[in-house]
């Protein structure tokens, strides 16, 4: 399936909106909050991955105060943030998801900061790519569609 807005439409895309789910489950809020002061704090994910790269604990993104909660909540976030990356190869399956959630928290390594967390600091160049990779996809899909 093949959607306008977002290109091809797969098992990944259910794993991408999994991911986002886990993150707004562990910290208690939704992605979009209009009264946020900062641009920063506007895409959640964003916020999310600075706190965790900046080893605060996720109490900070929850009040809750039991140390074993942050650990799960630790985890919830650092499986979202792999379940959210932009391009959908780099997204885990739901199995390898299931597998992060049933292992412990030390295992789990933090994914790579995705392209749209990184609203301020978007280049001209990191467009292009990024524009040259979709027409990409966009033209070997074209071909591989019977029409």
């Amino acid at each position: 399936m093949i959607s306008r807005s977002f290109g091809i439409i797969s098992s990944k895309s259910d794993v991408y909106s999994f991911g986002m789910m886990l993150l707004e489950m562990a910290g208690g809020r939704r992605n979009a909050n209009p009264n946020t002061a900062n641009s920063s704090q506007a895409y959640y994910p964003s916020w999310v991955y600075d706190r965790l790269t900046q080893q605060d604990h996720v109490g900070e993104i929850s009040a809750h105060v039991d140390t074993e909660m942050h650990e799960l909540e630790r985890k919830l976030c650092i499986i979202g943030l792999w379940c959210i990356q932009m391009k959908s190869h780099d997204r885990p399956t739901m199995s390898e998801v299931i597998e992060m959630l049933e292992g412990g928290v030390g295992t789990l390594q933090m994914p790579s900061r995705p392209f749209f967390c990184d609203e301020g600091h978007v280049h001209t160049e990191d467009t292009y790519h990024l524009s040259s990779e979709l027409t990409e996809i966009s033209e070997d899909m074209s071909e591989n569609i019977d029409v």
